[in-house]
């Protein structure tokens, strides 16, 4: 039997709203996220980049991912 962490990959995620110069257009995504066992980091500026990241350590484990879940911009 396989122990759990062969099947496992770790992240830490920050994200946050940032707000515009323009007070009438909505907030933007940002964040960073780890691979923790890697240390590999990527900032990002769309809640897109987190799928497209994990994606890539899912689908080296045999996982078919879609990507693009998240909208574009935050609701108001």
């Amino acid at each position: 039997m396989e122990p759990l962490e062969a099947n496992t990959q770790v992240f830490i995620v920050r994200v946050w709203l940032e707000p515009r110069s323009d007070p009438n257009a909505p907030p933007e995504w940002r964040g960073v996220i780890e691979h923790a066992p890697t240390r590999e980091r990527r900032y990002i500026k769309d809640l897109n980049d987190l799928t497209d990241f994990v994606a890539v350590y899912l689908e080296q484990m045999g996982v078919k991912v879609k990507r693009g879940l998240w909208p574009r911009h935050p609701r108001r």
